[in-house]
């Protein structure tokens, strides 16, 4: 909680220090009065558009902390929710990426707002520079999620002690929101940026006023905003098969490593590894169980006692596997490690899966405006463009922000920190077990998704206006379009 008060501090005094040098700098620089597409703007109405994004910027910034923080009630309440199990998780949590997207949705418009009231779109221009005014703090926020979960990654896999990866799961619990505070801000920014080159587009081809109420318009409209749901639907399909191959050849790997294992003919010293003290406890146990069922009557009653001697079990079973291999690893240190043409048959699948599962989505961001600009004319595209805008941006804070919450649910609960009926639930329970299903879905959602719909708004963008002067006359329409005309 102290980091995050820390960095969120950094944001708080870089935007209230921006705020006069936005003044200053607009009233030297900038002439009193000048004229944008027929409306005069002056000097002080640029930098009222500019603080618009500014202070839009900060508060996306503070409501996306509020939402994805396990300091603040929402992901607590997500913490609480794998009580019930996994689906009331992920119920919760598509829940709460959806609220989170209301506030900063409502700071957007007001700076589309102002800025196209007082300077066209230029004004809307300044408010995307004003959100990345604070671009060195955002970037430093940003940068300090990954370092955080490296430092947690390295610290396990080097077997450091306990109370080590203990402090690193605390940074990258505060790195998980400041990771979606940094993705709040492009958000936001590429939001802004794709209404500018709009406005740049419309210009080029001649819409000064554009009426939605037409039949080129409308379908237009519709489509665009299907564009950011397929394009996500691509995306996490190419994260699952990439995760199934992944999944698959660490499986082989595990199981051939067993095999050579049990081909080997090492003398296991399992005495040092206290497996016969595992063993005593494991038959008293069972024992035990056998003893006290045979007295229960009750089906409801045998039922949960025979589900507590499972789990009990299966703590022994746990048990008994780290004995076997610290054992392993004692008689062989070499048999536990990983070879480097190990780790590089799983690079190459990460590598190959990144770089072939990406075609189709560019595809379909690149040639959509193309397509559309040709044959059914710039009325249409500009439908396009609008409704992507408006569905992604929604999505992408959803997406970020859902994700971000399920990481910090399961660090929330693996801290010891859920408590229900005056009992810890930490790791290895059935909460924690289900907010790790809640954190593997929320991956692809804040690390592929709801990122790269960044990409969607603004290439649909720069790709309409680089080939908006090829396309079609707004007189003549697209080339459908004129077929449907005669």
């Amino acid at each position: 909680a102290d980091v995050e008060t820390c960095l969120k501090l950094q944001l708080l005094i870089s935007t209230i220090i921006s705020t006069p040098i936005v003044f200053f700098i607009s009233g030297i620089f900038l002439p009193y009065s000048f004229d944008i597409s027929g409306k005069t703007v002056y000097w002080y109405s640029a930098a009222i558009c500019i603080l618009a994004g500014l202070w839009s910027g900060l508060i996306i910034g503070f409501i996306t902390e509020y939402y994805t923080s396990f300091s603040y009630r929402p992901t607590q309440r997500l913490a609480e929710s794998c009580e019930t199990g996994p689906a009331t998780n992920i119920i919760y949590g598509l829940a709460l990426g959806y609220k989170s997207a209301i506030i900063p949705i409502v700071c957007l418009c007001i700076t589309m707002f102002l800025g196209y009231t007082l300077g066209r779109m230029f004004g809307i221009a300044c408010g995307a520079l004003g959100i990345l005014m604070t671009l060195a703090t955002g970037l430093t926020i940003d940068a300090y999620g990954p370092i955080t979960d490296n430092a947690g990654g390295i610290a396990e896999m080097t077997g450091m002690p306990k109370h080590v990866r203990k402090n690193t799961d605390k940074l990258d619990a505060a790195g998980n929101t400041t990771a979606a505070i940094g993705k709040g801000f492009a958000i936001g920014s590429a939001a802004l940026v794709s209404l500018a080159l709009f406005g740049a587009f419309a210009d080029t081809v001649g819409i000064y006023e554009l009426q939605l109420i037409g039949a080129w318009q409308f379908a237009g409209l519709v489509l665009g905003a299907m564009i950011p749901y397929w394009f996500f639907a691509m995306t996490m399909e190419s994260v699952g098969q990439a995760a199934n191959k992944m999944v698959l050849e660490v499986r082989r790997q595990v199981k051939e490593k067993r095999r050579g294992q049990a081909d080997s003919k090492l003398v296991l010293d399992y005495k040092s590894q206290g497996v016969d003290k595992i063993r005593q406890s494991l038959q008293a146990a069972l024992e035990g169980g056998i003893s006290q069922n045979k007295n229960i009557g009750n089906v409801q009653e045998l039922s949960n006692s025979v589900g507590e001697l499972s789990k009990l079990l299966k703590e022994k079973q746990e048990e008994l596997e780290v004995a076997h291999g610290k054992a392993l690893g004692a008689a062989d240190p070499d048999s536990l490690e990983t070879t480097d043409e190990q780790y590089e048959k799983c690079i190459a699948i990460a590598t190959d899966a990144s770089l072939k599962e990406m075609i189709a989505p560019g595809a379909l961001v690149l040639f959509t405006p193309i397509v559309v600009g040709f044959l059914f004319g710039v009325k249409m595209l500009a439908g396009v463009l609008l409704g992507a805008l408006a569905s992604g941006v929604s999505m992408a804070i959803s997406a970020s922000n859902t994700g971000g919450a399920w990481d910090n649910a399961k660090k929330y609960i693996g801290a010891g920190h859920l408590v229900i009926n005056g009992e810890v639930r930490g790791k290895k329970t059935e909460e924690h077990n289900a907010a790790i299903i809640g954190d593997t879905v929320g991956d692809p959602l804040k690390d592929t998704s709801g990122p790269a719909l960044n990409i969607v708004m603004k290439l649909m963008a720069i790709v309409s206006l680089v080939f908006a002067r090829a396309f079609p006359s707004q007189s003549k329409g697209g080339y459908v379009q004129q077929i449907f005309d005669h």
